[in-house]
């Protein structure tokens, strides 16, 4: 349920930067699940490396909800940087495009 709630909230605030901006609204909102999910992957894939390289631990035979767990913060934190990294993106000044002009 948290992961739906949070899903739900990335993907709104995902729609609402491409809609300020002007750019594919339900595009970027599924792209928000995307990115939600492949922070989860990536991110429970480098802790599972790194505890079992390090501690010897093996977090395969831990039982799903726990990984469903410890993957939420991974997921979320990834779409809310791939959020700000649009936002900073979209929001920075081109104005300055022909730099060459300047020299003429």
């Amino acid at each position: 349920m948290i992961q739906l709630l949070l899903i739900y909230y990335l993907g709104k605030a995902h729609y609402q930067n491409a809609l300020n901006h002007h750019k594919s609204k339900w595009t970027y909102a599924f792209l928000s699940f995307v990115v939600y999910l492949l922070g989860m992957i990536v991110g429970l894939t480098l802790l599972g490396l790194i505890l079992w390289s390090a501690f010897d631990i093996d977090m395969l035979r831990w039982p799903t909800y726990t990984l469903d767990l410890m993957g939420i913060p991974m997921g979320g934190l990834a779409s809310w940087w791939f959020l700000k990294y649009l936002k900073n993106l979209w929001s920075a000044d081109h104005s300055n495009t022909d730099i060459l002009d300047e020299f003429d």
